[in-house]
């Protein structure tokens, strides 16, 4: 590690440039009510943790901007009650979160209070953060063990971000700093950023899903903004700190609320949409600033409103750069494969396919990634569609209760596919799932009943005793992704999210033709006996109307879904459980799966046709297949108008694609 600057402040400013970065946070739209904010911080006489931290963040940070000694010497104060309580024993936090996240606080505070402390004050200081990261290791061990910490999950940065941030502010003024922060770098240059920059990488996404995605990404930028200019380094200058902000700025629809993947509330509600937004705020507009990209600035600039509404964060004001100038978002592509390396078999993968950036824009996600983490979901090959309002839906969780690991989590609650065994091969495929009291849906695999990988190395050491040569935790890939004006294709491959009993080949092509018809092709191979059951989730119960398709309503939008293979095929409908409300009411119960079951076999094609629409509008989509030689063409005409197309794809579901 690099010597630490021996001067204050030395995080998340460069020693050389601290006083100009700071006459730049006075710029800032969100200065104002932070100033007003923290002066009542500063006065206020609350010794509670959380109070003593921003008095100590917040009053820090008004001190350097303004260089002023009188807030500095309020923020001593502050930090003499602070030492206190920590000596005194007062100091409990059961919440590991929230021990992660106090500490940082009061760490980069102490940073930048620094000059305007006395010697007392900083011997004090420094002493009570180093009792406080002692703490963080004392209480919550698991996160600092080999074996037991998880370098794919936001808990294991929370809880390493505060002892390291700790550790960069003491240096200097413990005994201990130094130690601190060289075992925080270890820490996270050895296995945490290698996370991000192999599974992440300049094309990828995080694991955890919509929501934990930002919360990820914000400790590990508290840890680049502690030990980057403490040591003289940049880190944010890589290509995964530009790609985290990409994710946010495709999954945002034209009204502001965003495609949930993975566990968060699905609900449409306007605090929902706010939080969302304003919470995504610390990554996009670091991001943006750190990349000088000027579309990251333009999307974070739309997401400015609703981080305004929420009280500041002194991460708000730093990260966002009011000067940077932005470009209109409408010039990117309107699709795109968020996808790692080959390296590590592409991590969490996902295909965006919209038709626009308007207000008229549908949207397509597929997930093809792999199983990362206890936040994942078993949705390998599962789409969702939105279209003024949500039609094919993931149903997101509802806690940390026994349905969120029976449904929610599971294959059953996604459209995807499940291929139903035996109760005794079921069990004989993993036991631990009946052990834990858990249900078997017919659906993927759990990885998590046996591990989950815990760092890089492990994601490589475990291996699937069903396909020995793979990793337990590769579940999807891409085979194929090609975005033009009219269409999008997509083809993943899912075949080793499933228990070789239940499948032994499952591919799944997505062909877009922009702007409003989705062809879902989908190949499977099984033992003998099998019954695949094709899956797709909607708000409310379809309507099958004469001779026509299957129609789900929602708001203004409608799906309207033609099965042309198997055929013949009856759908059957199921109601399903929901405890987190979705759509723009309180509560939705229940939702509704619809199942397309295949005949006895051991080959098995489903093959529809979904058009995305407005609510009973009168344009109708005609469709039919054939098959030419080693290719299945599908045939889309649309009445009133227009003329046909013709999509040519392999018969045995090799990928590849043409579109006529």
């Amino acid at each position: 590690m690099n010597p630490i600057h021996p001067g204050h402040p030395r995080m998340a400013f460069a020693p050389a440039t601290a006083r100009r970065d700071a006459a730049r946070l006075r710029r800032s739209p969100f200065w104002k009510d932070f100033a007003a904010r923290t002066g009542r911080y500063l006065d206020a006489r609350d010794d509670s943790p959380r109070a003593l931290a921003d008095a100590l963040c917040y009053g820090g940070l008004l001190a350097l901007a303004t260089d002023d000694p009188a807030a500095g010497k309020k923020v001593g104060a502050a930090l003499d009650r602070l030492a206190r309580l920590v000596e005194g024993g007062g100091w409990k936090i059961d919440d590991d979160l929230a021990q992660g996240m106090l500490l940082a606080d009061l760490a980069f505070g102490y940073d930048w209070a620094h000059p305007y402390l006395t010697p007392e004050q900083r011997r004090r200081g420094a002493q009570t953060l180093v009792t406080l990261a002692n703490y963080s290791k004392k209480t919550f061990p698991g996160y600092f063990q080999e074996g037991s910490y998880t370098a794919f999950n936001n808990h294991t940065h929370w809880n390493h971000v505060g002892v390291g941030a700790a550790g960069f502010a003491a240096a200097g003024d413990h005994p201990d700093g130094r130690a601190l922060a060289e075992s925080s770098y270890e820490w996270f240059t050895g296995v945490f950023l290698p996370v991000f920059e192999r599974w992440v990488g300049k094309d990828g996404i995080w694991n955890e899903g919509t929501h934990y995605n930002q919360v990820a990404f914000k400790p590990t930028f508290l840890w680049m903004e502690a030990a980057g200019p403490s040591l003289g380094k940049n880190f944010f200058d890589t290509p995964w700190v530009r790609a985290s902000g990409y994710y946010w700025v495709y999954l945002t629809r034209p009204d502001d609320t965003m495609t949930i993947l993975g566990d968060w509330w699905p609900d449409r509600l306007g605090d929902t949409v706010a939080n969302l937004h304003a919470r995504t705020f610390w990554v996009t507009s670091r991001a943006a600033s750190a990349a000088r990209d000027p579309h990251l600035q333009a999307f974070a600039q739309r997401q400015l409103p609703h981080a305004l509404r929420r009280p500041p964060e002194v991460w708000n004001l730093l990260w966002y750069d009011p000067d940077l100038a932005p470009r209109p978002v409408s010039e990117l592509p309107p699709s795109r494969l968020f996808r790692a390396g080959a390296d590590v078999g592409g991590g969490e993968t996902l295909a965006v396919l919209r038709s626009g950036w308007g207000p008229d824009a549908r949207l397509v996600t597929f997930s093809m990634g792999d199983w990362l983490g206890h936040h994942d979901h078993y949705d390998s090959n599962s789409f969702t569609i939105h279209y003024k309002e949500d039609l094919a839906i993931d149903p997101g969780y509802g806690g940390e209760k026994d349905i969120d690991w029976t449904y929610y989590r599971r294959t059953v609650a996604h459209n995807s596919l499940l291929v139903p065994v035996s109760d005794e091969q079921a069990v004989r495929d993993d036991p631990r799932i009946k052990a834990r009291g858990w249900n078997y849906d017919g659906g993927q695999r759990v990885p998590l009943v046996q591990e989950r990988p815990r760092s890089q190395a492990q994601f490589f050491r475990v291996k699937n005793p069903e396909y020995p040569d793979k990793s337990l935790f590769e579940t999807g890939d891409c085979l194929a992704f090609e975005t033009r004006s009219a269409y999008d294709y997509v083809a993943g491959d899912a075949t080793r999210a499933y228990h070789r009993s239940q499948l032994t080949r499952w591919v799944r092509h997505l062909v877009f033709l922009k702007p409003d018809v989705l062809v879902v092709y989908d190949v499977v191979e099984t033992p003998a006996g099998r019954q695949p059951r094709w899956l797709l989730q909607t708000l409310s119960k379809p309507v099958a109307r004469s001779g026509g398709p299957l129609v789900a309503q929602n708001g203004p939008g409608e799906l309207r879904v033609q099965t042309l293979l198997p055929a013949p095929a009856a759908a059957t409908f199921h109601p399903t459980p929901t405890t987190s409300p979705f759509g723009p009411q309180k509560s939705v119960a229940p939702l509704y799966r619809t199942e397309i079951t295949a005949p006895a076999g051991t080959e098995h094609r489903f093959l529809h046709v979904l058009h995305i629409t407005d609510k009973d509008s009168p344009r109708r989509i005609e469709s039919g297949w054939k098959r030419d030689g080693d290719r299945i063409r599908v045939e889309v005409r649309s009445t009133p108008g227009g003329g046909p197309k013709q999509v040519f794809l392999r018969w045995d579901g090799k990928p590849g694609a043409q579109v006529r």
